[in-house]
């Protein structure tokens, strides 16, 4: 009976995001009805996901007011660094409509559009990567502080391929003034990149590349090359071809780094990484979640020594691997 209403709680935590409920309540609690005139709706509708979402903890209640819990906020005020409601933002526009044709999705194999194309993708992605940057944002500090680039006397030259929203890039740049940022994706998506960058201050220190990730020409002797959850949407075939390139574009010594929902060897768990591997089935030709020792023997084979897994906050750990 709880999966029979799994779909509901991100639908009712997307309404609320999507009208900033969560910052209304954070620093003062309000009625249903002082709610319901700041988000432009009705009484009986807010009262009654108001309260589904005080059910589950989101939301806490004291006669008739309503206030953020400790979790919400801390996670879904929209203001806040720490905001990572983002993502459900994009649940009922983009997420959803695919996953109601499941059905045919498994008789054929074949999703109605794959998003890591540039005729479905593109558009998709400048949208929604800036709602990733805070969900990858400390898994990218770990990776800077692990890479330690602060002791690097020397430039560093890092490869960010398919950024998105630069997080990867922008954390290692953070971490060192002696990080150059090589940022790689679809045309539509680098203004993105661009802005983030200019953001955090560290835009005079990146380069742009456009292009399809297979076939654009990349520079060489890269320090550090990124992978931060590409591989998942590209297929075994393809993923293999771009570590090959990747081994190519580093320096001998370079490290690559890749973010991944790892699966266990026999794919029985975590659920969310088998989850999103029927995302990948909705969502992408040929995608799907890779165990870490799969992972680890494409590396083998496209050259790389000493794969490794690095525990990370947030549902991804990190492969690193080392070019030989």
């Amino acid at each position: 009976m709880q999966m029979t209403w799994g779909f509901a709680p991100p639908l009712m935590l997307e309404i609320a995001i999507r009208h900033h409920v969560f910052d209304f309540v954070d620093e003062t609690a309000h009625t249903a009805e002082e709610i319901a005139k700041y988000a432009d709706g009705s009484v009986r509708g807010w009262q009654a996901v108001l309260n589904g979402l005080v059910g589950f903890q989101f939301l806490k209640k004291a006669g008739d007011l309503y206030a953020t819990t400790p979790e919400s906020s801390t996670f879904l005020v929209t203001t806040k660094p720490s905001f990572c409601g983002g993502i459900l933002r994009h649940v009922s526009n983009h997420l959803i409509a695919p996953w109601l044709q499941l059905d045919e999705i498994v008789r054929t194999g074949k999703p109605p559009g794959a998003l890591n194309q540039a005729v479905h993708g593109e558009t998709f992605f400048a949208e929604f990567v800036s709602d990733l940057f805070n969900i990858s944002y400390p898994s990218a500090r770990l990776l800077a502080d692990h890479l330690a680039l602060v002791k690097s006397e020397a430039p560093v030259k890092v490869l960010d391929i398919a950024a998105g929203s630069g997080v990867w890039g922008i954390a290692l740049a953070q971490s060192s003034e002696n990080v150059q940022v090589m940022a790689m994706d679809w045309p539509g998506v680098l203004p993105v990149t661009r802005q983030h960058a200019e953001r955090f201050g560290v835009a005079s220190r990146f380069h742009f590349l456009q292009g399809d990730l297979l076939e654009v020409d990349y520079p060489t002797d890269f320090d550090v090359a990124i992978l931060g959850h590409i591989l998942h949407s590209e297929g075994e075939e393809r993923s293999r071809q771009l570590l090959k390139r990747m081994h190519t574009a580093l320096k001998p010594g370079g490290t690559i780094a890749i973010a991944e929902f790892t699966p266990n060897a026999d794919r029985t768990g975590p659920p969310h990484t088998l989850i999103f591997a029927v995302n990948m089935l909705v969502h992408s030709d040929h995608g799907n979640t890779y165990p870490f020792v799969e992972v680890a023997s494409w590396l083998t084979d496209a050259g790389f020594v000493d794969a490794r897994e690095i525990p990370c906050p947030g549902p991804a750990p990190l492969i690193l691997a080392t070019r030989r």
